[in-house]
């Protein structure tokens, strides 16, 4: 595996072969190579990157088998090159070889750097990585004869146009699903802070209103009515911190690469159905959290409030 650093992150050239993964500092780049992705070139009419990324679906659409893909755009000397890749084979990858995929910060593929495979680059044992027509192919190392083959370094960093794994949805996470639990924390955060301050408020007159009753019935100071005044405005605190902890294991489901399909919130019970990678997420996420397995592939989170 070919890796290089760059100030506190190392970046590691990925193939679908990888079996093993080193790093050092507290995060990682990856690189793909192209037997990570789907690439077509296209010389169209349009002048930005937004537009761009709009066709891509469309571009590489009869390229691209069953399920969810993700994009990456960018324009050379000969037009606008569309890149498609499954985040979920990415992170099945880095289970496979012992990462967590957290650890991921950028994104990029090889193509954004072809200049610099016009000197074969060793991929592993048998294969290497050249340019045909200016494009980063996969090739048997046979055929470069007794050619040297050059090592990969900090150079193959493309300047930009890297996208983030973790947040970007270039990543573990598909940008759908960040954007939706964004928001929806986001909306929890607000709701909290309201509910917090009304009950802040509520109490400090309930508190006013408590020592007033007591002062003109000392009976009421006995430990069980105490006791069952606080009782009953502590539940709806119980109730908030079950809402939080709930969405924290959510969070932690998505972190090791699942994808959120529901959520449902009743006046009694918290659900939320996921999609999880592959039993390797699995079985982490099963030794730190209650999950209720459904399938082979899809999970359910239940909370009582």
């Amino acid at each position: 595996m070919n890796f290089i650093r760059n100030n506190k992150r190392d970046l590691i050239l990925l193939n679908n072969s990888a079996t093993t993964l080193r790093f050092e500092g507290e995060s990682v780049d990856i690189m793909l190579s192209p037997s990570l992705y789907t690439l077509k070139r296209e010389a169209l009419e349009i002048n930005y990157h937004y537009q761009a990324k709009k066709l891509a679906p469309s571009v590489l659409d009869e390229l691209l088998g069953a399920g969810e893909y993700q994009y990456i755009v960018f324009k050379d000397d000969q037009g606008w090159v569309f890149v498609a890749y499954q985040t979920r084979k990415i992170v099945e990858i880095l289970h496979k070889c012992g990462i967590d995929p957290m650890y991921v910060e950028n994104l990029y593929v090889a193509q954004q750097s072809a200049k610099m495979f016009a000197n074969p680059i060793e991929l592993d044992s048998t294969n290497a990585l050249g340019l045909i027509d200016d494009v980063v192919t996969v090739m048997p190392k046979a055929l470069f004869g007794e050619r040297r083959f050059l090592r990969f370094d900090e150079s193959f960093r493309p300047p930009s146009g890297g996208v983030s794994f973790g947040v970007d949805r270039g990543s573990a996470i598909a940008k759908k699903d960040a954007i939706l639990l964004a928001s929806l924390f986001a909306l929890l955060g607000t709701i909290f802070w309201i509910e917090g301050f009304g009950y802040a408020s509520i109490k400090s007159k309930q508190g006013q209103s408590v020592e007033a009753l007591l002062e003109d019935y000392p009976t009421l100071q006995s430990k069980y009515s105490r006791d069952s005044i606080a009782k009953k405005y502590s539940s709806r605190d119980t109730m908030e911190r079950k809402k939080r902890e709930f969405f924290k294991e959510i969070d932690s489901v998505v972190r090791y690469g699942g994808v959120v399909e529901s959520i449902e919130i009743t006046s009694v019970v918290m659900k939320a159905k996921l999609k999880v990678p592959n039993t390797s997420s699995y079985n982490m996420l099963a030794k730190s959290i209650t999950i209720k397995p459904i399938d082979a592939t899809t999970i359910e989170l239940e909370a009582k409030i």
